[in-house]
């Protein structure tokens, strides 16, 4: 099977070297990306799952620069917009499109951001998480739609959208997170990663996604010949002709 299909690719690099050498570059960027993704992913799962959980008076008897992994709940925080206490935003530009007669389209470019410093309750202790743009948010982030003007709040999968309609991801005081992080000599946690949820959910979906992750890469590797068969017939539009040879 792998002979003939290698067969063929040679056939259509013959007849376009081009078309040929571009779909071998996108299942090459895919699987580059697949295999850069894994190993990141596969870290934090790991560190998750081995990293012990700390409750609130080992938190606060951390050394400066030791890794915590911790739960608790937002409390006391400052609420901004829509009670939004940490978020992102992103508002939607429509735009006119000249290869469309000028019909207008839009997308959602990045807003402002909201990351200040958060207040969390780790077994009825208060401890205190620097805020930074560096925080990566996992699990039921709240994802809310606000239209620009009204304020009203629109359904996720709202099709009409105005201009400057603005789109949030955060969280607000009473969700339950699970932070990974380390341990300024403040004696704040500068965290690097923000679950809504508890411990066990994340270690669940964290693994899941390595699963998920490895599974499409074996695919991509396996299945790499006769993807740019395909592509590259597409692109050439010649299914015809590859078949009666």
């Amino acid at each position: 099977m792998r002979v003939f299909l290698f067969a063929k690719i040679r056939r259509l690099w013959q007849i376009s070297p081009v078309a040929t050498l571009f779909a071998w570059l996108v299942v090459g960027y895919c699987a580059w990306v697949l295999l850069w993704i894994v190993p990141q992913q596969l870290v934090l799962a790991w560190r998750i799952s081995h990293l012990p959980t700390m409750d609130g008076t080992a938190v606060v008897a951390a050394a400066p620069g030791d890794d915590v992994l911790l739960t608790g709940r937002l409390v006391d925080n400052p609420a901004a917009a829509y009670d939004f206490v940490y978020y992102t935003q992103e508002r939607w530009k429509v735009k006119t499109s000249p290869d469309s007669a000028g019909k207008p389209y839009g997308r959602w470019e990045d807003a402002e951001d909201y990351l200040p410093d958060l207040n969390l309750v780790v077994d009825g202790r208060r401890i205190q998480l620097q805020g930074n743009s560096d925080v990566t948010l996992l699990g039921d982030v709240h994802l809310e739609t606000y239209e620009a003007g009204s304020g009203r709040r629109l359904p996720i999968d709202a099709i009409h959208i105005l201009d400057g309609t603005l789109r949030y991801h955060g969280l607000r005081n009473g969700d339950q997170i699970t932070v990974l992080g380390r341990k300024a000599v403040s004696g704040d946690i500068i965290p690097s990663y923000l679950f809504v949820g508890d411990l066990e959910t994340f270690r669940e979906r964290q693994w899941n996604r390595v699963k998920n992750l490895f599974l499409a890469a074996l695919f991509l590797i396996v299945f790499a010949p006769p993807l740019v068969y395909v592509l590259t017939s597409f692109f050439m539009g010649q299914w015809r002709e590859l078949l009666r040879r």
